[in-house]
C-alpha cells in the first residue's frame, strides 16, 4: 500500500508500522469535514527473545502490515498482542492474521474474553485464534518477562479515558505508549537532553 512507512523509534527495540488513513468524512474516529490524510500506527517492542505487538491495525491494512512485520521480524519469534483500545477496529482488525501468520503466544487485554474480540471473520460462535492464551490486564502489571525477554513493560488502565483503554510503559525506550490519547503519534518519548 502506497505511503506506509517503518520508524525505527529505538534503535533494534523499538518500530512504528504506519499506514495512511484517508480522510474524507467517512472515518467516525473524525471529525466528518476532516481532509487530507491521518496514520494508523502499531508498535512493535522487541528484544531478541520475543516481542510484543501494541495494536493491530484496520483489516483493510491486512497484507500491508504483516509486511511491515516482515521487515522487524521473524516469524518464529515469540509475539504477544496488546490491543490497547480492544473494543476499536484500529486495535483488533489484524489479531487472527497475524495470529496465522507468526508465532503468537498470547494477548493481554483489559477484559474477559479477548480473543473473542479479536476474532472478526468466525462465523461459528468459537475463535480461530490459534493457541493465543489470553490474559486480563487488572490494574497495574508487569508484563511476564518471557513474552519479550528481560523487557520491563508497566501496562495500566488509562488515567483518561472515554474507553476501555490500556497504556504502557516501556522502560527500556522510555516511551509511554497512551492508545489514542494523542492521536498524532499514540507514544510520548522524552527528548534526550542536548
Amino acid at each position: 500500500m502506497s505511503g506506509t512507512t517503518i520508524t525505527e523509534v529505538v534503535k533494534d527495540k523499538v518500530y512504528c508500522l504506519h499506514n495512511p488513513l484517508l480522510l474524507d468524512g467517512r472515518l467516525s474516529a473524525y471529525p466528518k469535514r476532516a481532509r487530507g490524510w491521518s496514520s494508523s500506527n502499531c508498535y512493535v517492542v522487541k528484544e531478541p527473545e520475543g516481542a510484543y505487538m501494541l495494536d493491530t491495525g484496520y483489516f483493510a491494512h491486512q497484507k500491508s502490515i504483516i509486511a511491515q512485520l516482515d521487515k522487524v521480524l521473524d516469524r518464529t519469534t515469540p509475539l504477544s498482542l496488546f490491543p490497547l483500545r480492544i473494543t476499536e477496529y484500529m486495535s483488533v482488525g489484524n489479531a487472527l492474521a497475524i495470529s496465522r501468520a507468526f508465532n503468537v503466544r498470547e494477548c493481554y487485554a483489559t477484559t474477559i474474553d479477548a480473543l473473542l474480540w479479536l476474532d472478526l471473520e468466525s462465523t461459528s460462535h468459537r475463535h480461530e485464534l490459534p493457541d493465543v492464551a489470553s490474559k486480563v490486564l487488572r490494574g497495574e502489571l508487569m508484563l511476564d518477562p518471557t513474552g519479550c525477554g528481560r523487557r520491563p513493560m508497566v501496562a495500566f488502565n488509562a488515567p483518561i479515558r472515554l474507553l476501555n483503554t490500556a497504556w504502557m510503559y516501556d522502560e527500556v525506550g522510555k516511551i509511554l505508549f497512551s492508545s489514542d490519547m494523542l492521536r498524532t503519534c499514540g507514544a510520548i518519548r522524552p527528548k534526550a537532553p542536548g
